[in-house]
């Protein structure tokens, strides 16, 4: 009977720790101030200071008034994936890198 009892308690704790998302901060901002919205467009932008929206405590730069309309309609659709870290980097390196696009001039 403490067999089971000791499964129940570590299937719970392994549910409840592996909720937690480590976010890809830099400069206070997800994504490294670059705004998440115009990730899916052909271009992504530099956020501006004047378009900052805060979303489950963490802060998003947007480019925009379009864009934070966007956001603030539905965040969820927009929140970066594995916390905005780079996946391909995390499975070649086993590191967590920046997931930030430049453009090349």
């Amino acid at each position: 009977m403490k067999e089971i009892g000791f499964y129940i308690l570590l299937f719970v704790a392994m549910i409840t720790y592996s909720q937690e998302t480590s976010y890809n901060i830099q400069e206070g901002y997800i994504a490294g101030g670059y705004d998440v919205v115009t990730y899916f467009d052909v271009n992504p932008a530099i956020g501006d200071e004047s378009y900052v929206y805060t979303f489950n405590d963490l802060a998003f730069k947007l480019s925009s008034e379009r864009t934070l309309n966007l956001f603030k309609n539905s965040s969820n659709k927009f929140i970066p994936e594995y916390g905005g870290w780079c996946t391909y980097a995390i499975a070649l390196k086993n590191e967590k890198l920046l997931l930030i696009l430049k453009r090349m001039k």
